[in-house]
């Protein structure tokens, strides 16, 4: 049986709270952006991401995303969405 897969964005530029969620990603890939908006898609639940990042950060934002629909006109969030969705 294959885990369940989740996608998050990660909103931070705090090494710790990137090192964390690059740790927990599926094959170690993240997507980055300049802006501090990282994609990934992990095993790890929501709750047990969040007590990892918060105690290696008080620097981030995160977001389970499901069934995402987005629409941008900056081509490097459209890259890092794409990511995920």
């Amino acid at each position: 049986m294959q885990p369940t897969r989740f996608s998050y964005l990660l909103i931070s530029t705090d090494e710790n709270a990137i090192m964390v969620a690059l740790q927990q990603s599926v094959d170690l890939e993240m997507v980055h952006n300049k802006e501090g908006i990282h994609a990934f898609l992990s095993d790890t639940t929501f709750g047990d991401l969040e007590v990892l990042l918060r105690a290696a950060s008080k620097e981030f934002g995160l977001v389970q995303t499901s069934n995402v629909a987005y629409q941008t006109s900056n081509a490097a969030l459209s890259q890092t969405l794409s990511h995920i969705v």
